[in-house]
């Protein structure tokens, strides 16, 4: 970025805070104004399509070393929930703005702000619950979504400090929320080191947990003192991960912190792959126990089991995969900050799991069908879940998810359909939701 162009962003960012002040939905609107006034100036230095994570760059100049990268995303959701007197309708805009630099060799700092407008509200955001309308967690706002120093001066290790994304394998018991659109982040301190070649250990000191449901919810923060511990390395078999995940996490006083979300959770993961002539298998197989912890109330034990099996031919997937969260006689096993759309279906039925647990039998055929005209990357899936309690054996219900996505120029669009079929548990409830997605 030349001198120009930095004093240019400056007045942009001053222009900004003016709005930001005045507070309201004023505030949102300026604020994407700002974004696409701010992107378009400096459009020439935007190289990537996703936002910069830090590339560990150096520049004898401090300013030449400033990128800009941003994202706008709208989404439409629709949920028709059987226990609710009303139908949710939500159209959300977000942007995302990420400023990094390399002042010094090996190290990068990155400030990201993120802004959601709420285009149409109807709907139960958790702040505060609304039984009226059923719950999408995509409430409005503008925080500080990351603010972070990366730096690898130490040999084969990648320090972070500050606000950040942390996702852990697969996401599964720390993740960052990525599809809703107020991502989940940490203030934390991370370290992850190389050794063996193959092998990566990673340990992070968590203090504040942002969850995607905003900062008005009684449940949109954590506070406490987290450790998270997780080591892998290759093997002939397939990356053998180990992990141990102790966290404190404390609600804001409401009128007096929760704590029954606290737990330490020690497990095994196995994930492997092979690949010949256009074919591929892939396998998971895992366990982890988890209890009570820090100043959680409960006493409580539980075990998870997990085991996963595809088939790849050309473009054609398929495949099968069973997941039990066990239950107790206070409380069922929890993830409380994954991601947790990625699991258990797309209705998010089971945010919070029944006391009994809940075990996932599901089934999915996808395709990737490449280019069409002047859609790119078409892909899609289908997948059918079978849900019951994972101790006891109650039938808890079905659903069908299905997914869509393709490429448009530089718009990536996605349609997710969910259709939840309750068998006693929870009400049957229908999904829809459409995400455009257009980065600078």
């Amino acid at each position: 970025m030349r001198p120009q162009q930095f004093n240019i962003f400056l007045k942009k960012i001053s222009w900004l805070q003016f709005f930001y002040k005045k507070g309201g939905h004023h505030a949102y609107f300026y604020l994407f104004l700002s974004f696409f006034a701010v992107s378009t100036a400096v459009s020439a230095q935007v190289n990537s399509p996703e936002i910069d994570e830090g590339s560990t760059a150096s520049d004898d100049s401090f300013f030449s070393s400033f990128r800009l990268n941003g994202q706008a995303r709208l989404r439409y959701s629709h949920v028709n929930n059987d226990g609710f007197p009303n139908n949710a309708n939500n159209l959300t805009l977000r942007g995302l703005v990420a400023l990094s630099a390399s002042p010094f060799p090996k190290t990068d700092v990155l400030i990201e702000g993120e802004g959601v407008l709420a285009v149409v509200d109807d709907f139960n955001d958790g702040s505060p619950f609304d039984t009226d309308f059923p719950f999408i967690p995509d409430s409005d706002g503008i925080e500080l979504n990351r603010a972070q120093i990366v730096t690898e001066i130490i040999p084969k290790t990648r320090l972070t400090l500050g606000r950040q994304r942390i996702v852990f394998d697969d996401g599964r018991f720390i993740g960052d929320s990525v599809f809703r659109q107020n991502n989940q982040t940490f203030d934390a301190v991370r370290s992850r080191i190389r050794f063996l070649e193959t092998g990566f250990f990673d340990a992070a000191y968590i203090r504040n947990v942002l969850r995607p449901f905003g900062a008005d919810s009684p449940v949109g923060r954590f506070n406490g003192d987290s450790y998270a511990l997780n080591a892998n390395v290759q093997t002939p078999i397939g990356r053998v991960t180990g992990f141990h995940y102790a966290l404190d996490l404390n609600t804001r006083d409401t009128p007096e912190p929760i704590s029954t979300s606290s737990s330490q959770t020690t497990g095994v993961m196995l994930r492997g792959r092979r690949h010949w002539d256009g074919k591929g298998l892939v396998w998971e197989a895992g366990y982890a126990n988890q209890r009570d912890f820090a100043d959680n109330p409960l006493d409580y034990e539980a075990d998870y089991f997990t085991g996963l099996l595809r088939g790849e031919i050309g473009g054609f997937r398929l495949t099968g995969k069973y997941e039990s969260l066990g239950g107790s006689d206070e409380q069922g096993f929890q993830t409380p900050i994954a991601s947790l759309r990625g699991f258990q279906g797309f209705a998010d039925v089971f945010l919070i799991t029944p006391v009994d647990g809940v075990e996932d039998i599901s089934v999915q055929g996808g395709y990737k069908f490449g280019d069409i005209g002047p859609l790119k990357d078409v892909r899609g899936f289908v997948r059918h879940h079978w849900f019951s309690a994972a101790r006891g054996g109650q039938d808890y219900g079905t659903e069908l998810d299905g997914s869509i996505s393709f490429s448009a120029g530089p718009v990536r669009a996605q349609i997710d359909l969910a259709l939840y079929d309750s068998d006693g548990f929870a009400s049957d409830s229908q999904s829809v939701f459409l995400t455009l997605t257009r980065p600078f």
